[in-house]
């Protein structure tokens, strides 16, 4: 099954780089690089995994979508969710892999999420709640500065605006005097679990987006709201063009 699912993502992958008649170095290292980590922890075997990076894919929507539709009839509902949540995920990381989203690239993404039905998939309350309860459950990872803005920086691209963003506001409140020791502990828990291994979305399908990621820390940043000031949102601003050509403010709006 992970065989499938890394040939279904390496056409997606092409799909959305060459659509908009440009499939430029940014992408393809991108999508190995998405690629390689679903590999990580398979057992396909490298010659497998070599063999399907050197296919020469030709790929239309059409059969892309096929594909796909395939691939999800001997899925669960949950591993739909998961499924879609994460190819979601993994296209828009590869038509910003280059820093810049073309209008070609946007609509095809528009159209698959119309076709796929993939808004019906997206998390419920009642599975961010499972998240959350898991991720107040576990043993939080020490937080360490220079592994986290190592990690940050080397996956800025491939999480996303509004993962990146949440994250800044939350390690510049953690940083901040007045921020109370509680509240710096609950922040440095989140950052830490970000960049660490350590993974509490359900076993069955492998993870390549950062959905509950984003989940766990609007939920921190919810918390420690009030402490979010003017100029620790223009920190965050401002420190996102060093790996983000193109700021979306309608994205940014929708974190806090």
């Amino acid at each position: 099954m992970k065989l499938e699912l890394i040939k279904l993502f390496n056409k997606i992958g092409v799909l959305f780089a060459s659509c908009d008649g440009k499939y430029t170095s940014c992408e393809r290292e991108f999508i190995e690089g998405i690629l390689a980590g679903i590999k990580k922890n398979s057992i396909i075997s490298d010659e497998e995994y070599a063999d399907l990076l050197r296919e020469d894919i030709h790929v239309t929507f059409e059969s892309v979508l096929q594909d796909y539709e395939k691939f999800m009839k001997n899925c669960s509902d949950e591993q739909k969710r998961l499924v879609n949540e994460n190819i979601i995920s993994f296209i828009e990381g590869v038509i910003n892999a280059d820093g810049v989203s073309m209008p070609e690239e946007t609509k095809l993404l528009e159209r698959w999420i119309a076709d796929t039905k993939s808004e019906s998939f997206a998390y419920t309350s009642k599975s961010q709640k499972e998240i959350i309860k898991a991720f107040q459950s576990i043993k939080k990872p020490e937080f360490e500065e220079r592994t986290f803005w190592e990690k940050l920086g080397e996956s800025a691209k491939k999480a996303g605006l509004k993962v990146i963003y949440a994250a800044l506001l939350l390690y510049y409140v953690m940083v901040a005097k007045s921020t109370s020791t509680k509240d710096k502990a609950l922040i440095a828990g989140a950052l830490a679990y970000l960049v660490s291994p350590i993974d509490i979305i359900p076993d069955g399908i492998p993870v390549v987006g950062f959905a509950d990621d984003l989940v766990v820390l609007l939920y921190v940043l919810k918390t420690v709201r009030e402490n979010v000031t003017d100029e620790i949102k223009m920190q965050a601003k401002t420190k996102l063009g060093d790996w983000f050509k193109k700021i979306d403010e309608n994205e940014l709006a929708e974190v806090l």
